[in-house]
Formats: C-alpha cells, sequence, structure tokens
C-alpha cells in the first residue's frame, strides 16, 4: 500500500495573545508550511489537522501544490483600527442567543432551525468575519466572502472528479456546498446586519446588495408513476420479509449463516471482512453470536405505505402515536398528525381503504412480535419501543427497495425509478390525489398541511397537463381529418378548418385544382424520397383547400 502523506499542525501564540493555527508537511521531497488561521477567527488544531488533511487530499488527486498553497497566502488586510462596537464574533454570538430565546425575531427558534444557524456561523461565517467590527464589515467584504465560498465549493468538486476523498473526522464525505446553500449563506449575514442596523451599530447593510444575489436552479421534483409506487412497495415488502442482521453488519440471514459455517470450517475473520465488508467489531460480534436476531422489518411496506397513500413528511409519519391511528371505522378512519413542523401541518388526514388494510395488518404484526402497542406507543418502533431514525428510514428501507423495484422495472422493459427520499413518496401521494381528485387544490392542500395553495400548485404544476393528455388525441384528429378530405373522394360534404386570416377575404382566396391537386412526379426522383419543394406544395395545396372549403371543420 502507498504511504499515507503525513504532515503536523502547530499552535503559535502570537503577541496579541491570540494563538495562529498552522500546518507543515513534506511532497516530493519538498517542506511546505501553511499558515490556516487564528483561533479568533474560528481555528483550532482540529479544525487543521482536517485542513492538512484536505491538502493530501488534494495531493493525491494529483492537484499541483502551488493551486493548493495559494488559497492560503495572505491577503492585505483591511485597516479597521478606527472603528468602534462589538466584533463580529461578540456580536453574532449574542444574536444567536437572542434568536434562540425570542428575544429579536418572529418567536423562539426551533433546535434544527437552532442547530442549522449555529453550523452556518462556525463553519463559514466566523472563519471569515469573526475580528471584523460589525459597523466596518463592508461590500467588498460581503463579495470576498461569496467568492470565497463558490472557491471552497469548486475546490472539493475538483478534488471529487479527479478522484480524490475529503472527509470530516467522523468519517462522512465532505461534499461541495450547492447553490441554495451559499445562498442561505448570504441570507443568515444579511439577517445579522439587518439587526446591526436596527440596533444603531450601522447604517446600511451591504449583504442585501443586489450584485450578492445567488440564482439558484429550480430544483427536480421528482415523484412516481403509479406503476412505480406499486413495484417500489412490492420491493419493500420482499426486502422487510428477508431477515437480516444488525445495522451493523447489514447482512440477510443466509450470508450470517454461511459466514459462521465458514468460521467453523476453518476461514479467518479477516478474509471474510474483507469480502463482505464489515468492520472487524461486528465480525467478532458475529463470531459469538451476538449480532444475528433474525428479526424481519416490522412495518417497512407499512412505512412506505403510509407515506405514499397519506402524504405525511417523513418526521411527522415516525412520530405518529398509536392513539393518533383511528382504523376502527372504514368510512372515517384517518391519521392525526398532532406534531408537525408548520401550524397548518397540524391535522386530519384521511385514510384510503388500501392504506387502511396495510396498517391494520402492520398492528396485527407488531402484536405477533411483541412489540409495545399501547395508545401511547408509536406506531412504527424498535423492539423496545423506540422510534425510528429518519436516516435508518433512507437507508435500509427506501434506497434498497428502489435499487430492487428499478431492477425489475428495467428486466420488463420500462425506466428506472427516479432518485428517491421520503419526501418523494410525498410528492407522489400529492400528484396522485391531485389527479384522482380533478385538481381540487383546497383538499389537498388540508392533507398534507401546505400552508397556502401557491405552494401546492407550484410544486406540482407540471401535474395539470396529465389531465390534458386528451388533447393529444384531438390533434391527430384534426390532422387526420384533413389528410382523409385531401385524398377522398369529392362528393363528401366538408368545410374549412380554419377560418381566412382578417385580411384575406373568403372570395378572393386562391383556389386549387381538385382534380389533380398534386402534380404526378417521377416516382424513380431523388430516390423515391420527398423533396423540400414537394412539401412546400403539399403547404400550399393544403393552405388553399383551408379557404376553398376542401377540408371539413371539426
Amino acid at each position: 500500500m502507498p504511504k499515507r502523506a503525513t504532515g503536523e499542525v502547530i499552535a503559535t501564540k502570537l503577541s496579541d495573545g491570540a494563538t495562529s493555527i498552522r500546518g507543515r508537511f513534506r511532497h516530493q521531497g519538498e517542506r511546505y508550511r501553511v499558515v490556516f488561521g487564528r483561533d479568533d477567527e474560528g481555528w483550532t488544531r482540529q479544525r487543521g489537522r482536517r485542513e492538512l488533511d484536505d491538502i493530501h487530499a488534494q495531493l493525491q488527486a494529483g492537484i499541483p501544490v502551488a493551486d493548493i498553497l495559494a488559497r492560503y497566502e495572505p491577503e492585505p488586510t483591511r485597516q479597521v483600527a478606527d472603528a468602534d462596537g462589538p466584533t463580529f464574533h461578540e456580536y453574532a454570538s449574542a444574536w444567536l442567543e437572542r434568536r434562540r430565546t425570542g428575544e429579536i425575531g418572529d418567536g423562539p427558534l426551533g433546535d434544527r432551525t437552532y442547530l442549522d444557524y449555529r453550523w452556518r456561523l462556525s463553519k463559514h461565517l466566523l472563519p471569515f468575519f469573526a475580528r471584523m467590527p460589525v459597523a466596518a464589515i463592508t461590500d467588498t467584504d460581503c463579495r470576498r466572502f461569496r467568492a470565497k465560498l463558490f472557491a471552497d465549493r469548486d475546490e472539493l468538486a475538483r478534488i471529487a472528479d479527479a478522484g480524490g476523498k475529503v472527509r470530516h473526522p467522523n468519517g462522512q464525505p465532505r461534499r461541495p456546498l450547492s447553490q441554495r446553500s451559499v445562498q442561505m449563506m448570504l441570507r443568515l449575514l444579511a439577517q445579522i446586519l439587518d439587526d446591526a442596523i436596527e440596533d444603531k451599530l450601522r447604517t446600511d447593510n451591504p449583504a442585501r446588495a443586489k450584485r450578492l444575489r445567488v440564482k439558484v436552479p429550480k430544483p427536480h421534483r421528482s415523484f412516481l408513476e403509479t406503476d412505480q409506487l406499486v413495484a417500489l412497495l412490492d420491493a419493500a415488502a420482499e426486502i422487510a420479509a428477508e431477515p437480516r442482521a444488525t445495522g451493523r453488519a447489514k447482512l440477510t440471514a443466509q450470508q450470517v449463516a454461511d459466514i459462521r459455517a465458514r468460521l467453523a470450517a476453518g476461514e479467518t475473520q479477516a478474509a471474510l471482512r474483507a469480502e463482505f465488508g464489515m468492520s472487524s467489531a461486528a465480525m467478532s460480534m458475529l463470531a459469538t453470536g451476538k449480532t444475528y436476531n433474525g428479526q424481519a422489518g416490522v412495518g417497512w411496506r407499512a412505512l412506505c405505505a403510509t407515506l405514499a397513500y397519506a402524504g405525511p413528511r417523513i418526521s411527522e409519519a415516525l412520530d405518529l402515536r398509536e392513539r393518533d391511528v383511528r382504523l376502527h371505522d372504514p368510512a372515517a378512519s384517518r391519521l392525526w398528525i398532532a406534531d408537525s413542523k408548520t401550524p397548518t401541518g397540524v391535522r386530519h388526514v384521511e385514510v384510503t381503504p388500501v392504506l387502511r388494510d396495510i396498517l391494520l395488518a402492520h398492528r396485527a404484526d407488531k402484536l405477533r412480535a411483541g412489540y409495545p402497542s399501547g395508545p401511547d406507543d408509536l406506531l412504527f418502533c424498535n423492539r423496545d419501543g423506540r422510534r425510528w431514525d429518519a436516516g435508518n428510514v433512507r437507508s435500509r428501507i427506501i434506497t434498497p427497495a428502489a435499487e430492487r423495484a428499478s431492477a425489475r422495472l428495467v428486466e420488463r422493459g420500462h425506466q428506472p425509478l427516479p432518485h428517491i427520499t421520503p419526501h418523494t413518496l410525498r410528492r407522489t401521494y400529492v400528484s396522485i390525489m391531485l389527479l384522482a381528485t380533478s385538481f381540487d387544490v383546497p383538499f389537498v392542500q388540508r392533507q398534507v398541511g401546505h400552508a397556502d395553495s401557491k405552494m401546492t400548485m407550484d410544486v406540482y404544476a407540471q401535474l395539470i397537463d396529465r389531465s390534458k393528455r386528451a388533447h393529444g388525441a384531438a390533434f391527430d384528429a384534426l390532422v387526420g381529418d384533413a389528410q382523409s378530405a385531401l385524398y377522398s373522394s369529392q362528393d363528401v360534404p366538408i368545410g374549412p378548418l380554419f377560418g381566412p386570416p382578417p385580411q384575406i377575404s373568403p372570395s378572393t382566396a386562391p383556389t386549387a385544382d381538385f382534380a389533380n391537386p398534386l402534380p404526378e412526379r417521377d416516382s424513380g426522383q431523388a430516390g423515391g424520397r420527398t423533396r423540400t419543394d414537394d412539401l412546400s406544395l403539399t403547404r400550399r395545396v393544403l393552405y388553399q383547400l383551408s379557404y376553398s372549403g376542401a377540408v371539413r371543420r371539426v
């Protein structure tokens, strides 16, 4: 194996009391040093280690060292000594706490929104603006920050294109920021500076400048056709029926049995780990009989059906309690969504007869498997009653089911499924229900908990064309009638297909020689193909026929 690139992160104390985070490494026999930043800009030894790992990944991908080090070259420091007031780090930290408690803003921030704001500040905004006084931030600073976001994004994409892999310390891959993520960074900066104006720290907001706007491409809203939905639900049922090992091993019951048999026959754990992609801890637990529980997936198909037949968000579906599901009355079965991300989302959702049968079967499966089924217990839960994780739902249920359904559809000569997430099934519900109700937008809006009909119609506007597929048949009929009239016997009563333009009166419209509408041509000309002048002549004849009454009005 090639020797892993090494390096060292150094923390150097500066004369002003700050700490400078620096790195040094060797490449092709040469020593290189780089200054990452200061601790009051958000830099730590751990962050410097990640940055150094990024440099190694770029070098392994073949990117020239000069191009890599160019981004760390210090830019001229703008003089801000005369600026008064708190730094951006101080003000933004206090601002976030005030937003969290509801001192400012529309109300207290939700937990997820607070964590999202904190992540954007700590990872992107503070490393750039931390030491700048809030009153001294200019339009140039905002433009440089915007350019840095795009430069970092392009750099990560370049590494990926060259075959390199950049990961976070926890092992998760680092992905480039999307256009929308860049837009959201700038919006957060603008929000902070808006409140700085309210607090009399400055008089303008350079982050609101028109030329800082980021155009975000319209996202692709995937949803499933009805036959694709059937294939997905069938695949989910098949996967759920296959007993699996725990999430760490991700093996079927047969694979577990084979591994244990091969271990008993003398094969080494190392060889089997490499073959099945398992960690040493998972293999050790499996070998001692502590990993495999032999339990099939209880509720996997029922959850997919709930998402597609009722349209809740994944978080809403996983928060459903047994008491929230009314199934005893076939004529009034419904789900009560009590915990939603918006007040409009708190609602009753009508349950279709098919979904009612699926959920009743799910409750029976829970009872047989010994799952908790009391009124306060979760509808979808683990054996010990714990809530399912949305990430596991994607990786263990929806993604494998989509892959199996796609393979089956391709075998039958159909298109594979699009990229599927839990929200794809929510959009699928809306698309089918809009068609089923002849676009009863208010009903569908209440079912899915959208705040207004505009959002429903904006997201699903492409479905309107589905209800007008008969227009294509009408188009074919119009042209077909013209063709029949053109070549049929002349005793058929026919009328003009279209009226003449306003500047041409019927009395002055050109006439056609109906006895011989098209001149005879040598069948051997142009190899039997239709020439351009033939098509032009045909268009002129159809034009004449329409005014002279030779084409029947439909």
